[in-house]
């Protein structure tokens, strides 16, 4: 038995055959079949590689294409990103200005609140003492030299009020311009001033602070006080500060109602302070009968009025 090979030039996975007609016996050429049976299993093995790589360059090629589409995207929003960052630095700058404009103005405030505290300390200690020299010479015999001292005290008395009585409103108007730098500087403040001022005035809505006698608060006064210290309690962990006010009628002299309204004050401050509101969260100030309430009803004019204020 024969086997007749017809070759050509054929190039495949580096073989080469020669062209040429030769006539072989199969019988008498066993490696010959063994060597071409064994290329031909190399052969599939390398298209079957051969075919394996091609997937695997695909599918790499289709991995790269993922990455790029992710890292498009991851561009993107690091440019939004960027953007924003730039945005927000302008604002700090914005900020840091109207701050540095604002803490100006408040370094000239500070300096004429130390100078109208100071003077106020002053005064109030020098009525006080004047007015114990008062009480100490109505006590004595009455003579021409006494009652010529007591008309000079009494004049200083007036003097020393009237000064109390200005800078009182000089310190006022400095709380004014305080709530207005603070509000300036952070606006969600006064949101916070009006929720704390809305709440006091709820809880004065149908009675109101009063005494049985002197400083001696009436026991329904005693209950009002404990809830207003709960709130005042809240607002001055807001950092917020509160002004007590007294008021009194016109049944005394000007200097009897003006120590009287500044007691009934610092009274309220007191017992506020024995509930756990901070003492430095408070200021009290007497008024005496100076802004009644009503032209009618002296009664009505003995009261006290809470008022907050950014701290």
């Amino acid at each position: 038995m024969k086997l007749v090979l017809v070759a050509g030039v054929v190039a495949l996975t580096g073989l080469t055959f020669f062209s040429a007609t030769q006539t072989l016996p199969l019988a008498d050429s066993p490696d010959l079949s063994e060597a071409l049976q064994t290329e031909s299993e190399a052969l599939e093995a390398a298209r079957v590689a051969l075919d394996e790589q091609s997937e695997m360059f695909e599918n790499a090629l289709s991995d790269l294409s993922a990455e790029n589409l992710a890292l498009a995207a991851a561009n993107g929003d690091l440019t939004d990103r960027m953007t924003a960052l730039d945005a927000q630095m302008q604002d700090a700058v914005a900020s840091q200005m109207t701050i540095a404009s604002l803490e100006s103005a408040n370094a000239d405030v500070t300096h004429r609140i130390t100078d109208l505290e100071t003077r106020l300390a002053q005064s109030d200690s020098e009525l006080v003492a004047a007015n114990e020299q008062v009480a100490q010479l109505l006590e004595a015999e009455s003579t021409g030299d006494v009652a010529s001292a007591i008309a000079e005290l009494e004049s200083r008395v007036s003097a020393l009020t009237s000064e109390n009585t200005d800078l009182s409103d000089a310190l006022v108007k400095r709380d004014d311009v305080i709530s207005g730098l603070m509000a300036s500087a952070d606006p969600s403040g006064m949101s916070v001033v009006t929720t704390c001022q809305e709440q006091t005035d709820a809880l004065l809505a149908d009675t109101r602070v009063s005494f049985e006698t002197g400083t001696t608060f009436t026991e329904d006064s005693v209950l009002l006080l404990e809830q207003i210290a709960m709130v005042a309690i809240d607002c001055a962990g807001d950092g917020l500060m509160l002004g007590i006010e007294g008021h009194t009628d016109g049944a005394d002299d000007f200097a009897s109602n003006l120590l009287l309204s500044d007691a009934q004050a610092k009274a309220v401050v007191d017992f506020l302070a024995e509930r756990g509101v901070p003492t430095l969260a408070m200021r009290s100030v007497g008024f005496g009968d100076r802004e009644p309430s009503t032209g009618e009803e002296q009664t009505q004019n003995q009261r006290i009025l809470f008022d907050w204020k950014q701290g």
